[in-house]
């Protein structure tokens, strides 16, 4: 009874969380994620912001309407005015200043840009691992059950050998340990499972309670052609291109330094009205003139300082983006040979083992324990097998992230 309890749940707790996403693949999963997930969406609202600012930033300044009467004599009525003037001015800076500012503004948009791009990238990037790691606690919850049924059926073999007094007590009593242990390993697997799930579930923005079934179409399996293996695909990190963004907003922010030694501007035109109806008109044009230039010469040294920070940031993120991804890069290695070798060798040895030690078993040529042990060795194997292709397909996922996902 408690193994056929145990076998439904396992089998049902599987597919628990997934209804109307089933045969979910890696890249729809990104899909999913990065359409609902909050902190994307306020990202993207944020390039939104800068776009506003492009064109509130740049724009002139209101023009300023006057409407003045004067040489009014005292107690007489307002419209008595000796002189009536109907003036608009308008200020604006030095023309080369509106160029720089909308350079400036257009590369905080960029910036915006590739901050979200990065977010996207960190959000795929743990969607692709949390996505094989329920891929694995898949098969290892069928490796948990396996090994349960197979422990149970041993240990109803050897209490029936017991029974014919064919073994001692003792056999059974190692028996029973281990179906006992082999039960709360698949109870364990089972319940890691739901937790891995759900968690899986929530980064995606699907509630699990409305989920009944959830089947992922990737497998473990390595495909060692599908990202750039060269450190030049480094050219497509976010942090690399917003350094570099860095670097030229300080060489644009050291250009409007320097402008502001630059004049600006005002233009004004008006019309005079006097007490006989006679009407003038006329135009006045300011201009500033920079005199006190002590402070420019601390703005100039400051942007000049800043250009400097920005190219040695980026020299520095350059060095540190390539030596992580070299150090991943040999991960990604080590896991794929680790997967090869057990593919190519290990499995199919233990697997041989396996075989061989069943039919010694059937044919009375070894014992019950050292049938258990091939099998147990079997198991581990696969358990180890799986690990190995899982720890490529996270070297992979930060590998890609490096490369900002950029695929071949």
């Amino acid at each position: 009874m408690i193994l056929i309890f145990i076998l439904a749940f396992g089998v049902i707790c599987t597919p628990l969380f997934a209804q109307d996403f089933a045969n979910l693949s890696l890249q729809e999963a990104f899909q999913i994620a990065l359409e609902g997930n909050k902190n994307i969406l306020s990202r993207r609202e944020n390039i939104n912001i800068k776009k506003g600012e492009f064109w509130s930033k740049i724009s002139l300044p209101n023009p300023e309407i006057s409407w003045e009467f004067e040489e009014i004599p005292k107690g007489e009525p307002f419209k008595n005015y000796g002189n009536q003037r109907f003036a608009i001015t308008q200020e604006f800076e030095f023309p080369t200043n509106y160029f720089l500012k909308a350079k400036a503004l257009n590369s905080g948009i960029l910036v915006a840009e590739i901050e979200t791009k990065a977010e996207e990238n960190n959000l795929k990037n743990e969607v692709m691992k949390t996505y094989f790691e329920v891929v694995l606690s898949s098969e290892l919850n069928k490796l948990a059950r396996q090994n349960f049924v197979q422990t149970t059926k041993f240990y109803e073999n050897v209490k029936k050998l017991e029974e014919f007094g064919e073994t001692d007590k003792l056999s059974v009593l190692k028996a029973k340990v281990k179906k006992s242990i082999a039960q709360n390993e698949l109870e364990s697997s089972i319940q890691d499972s739901i937790f891995i799930t759900k968690r899986f579930l929530n980064l995606l923005g699907i509630s699990s309670e409305k989920i009944n079934s959830l089947k992922l179409t990737d497998s473990l399996e390595s495909s060692s052609n599908s990202y750039s293996n060269k450190v030049e695909g480094l050219a497509t990190n976010p942090l690399l291109q917003l350094t570099k963004l860095e670097k030229g907003s300080a060489k644009i922010d050291k250009w409007l330094t320097y402008s502001e030694i630059l004049p600006n501007f005002s233009f004004s035109y008006f019309q005079d009205k006097t007490e006989n109806s006679e009407k003038f008109w006329g135009v006045e044009l300011g201009i500033s003139v920079p005199i006190w230039l002590i402070g420019y010469k601390g703005n100039i040294q400051q942007a000049k300082a800043k250009l400097r920070q920005a190219k040695f940031n980026k020299e520095f993120v350059e060095l540190n983006l390539k030596n992580e991804f070299w150090e991943v890069e040999s991960q990604l290695e080590k896991a794929k040979k680790q997967t090869e070798l057990f593919k190519n060798e290990i499995l199919l040895e233990a697997k041989e083992a396996f075989r061989v030690a069943e039919k010694s078993y059937q044919e009375g040529e070894i014992g019950f324990l050292d049938f258990f042990d091939s099998q147990q060795l079997l198991i581990e194997v696969q358990k180890e097998y799986l690990t190995a292709q899982f720890d490529y397909q996270v070297a992979k996922a930060d590998l890609l992230t490096l490369i900002g996902f950029q695929q071949n």
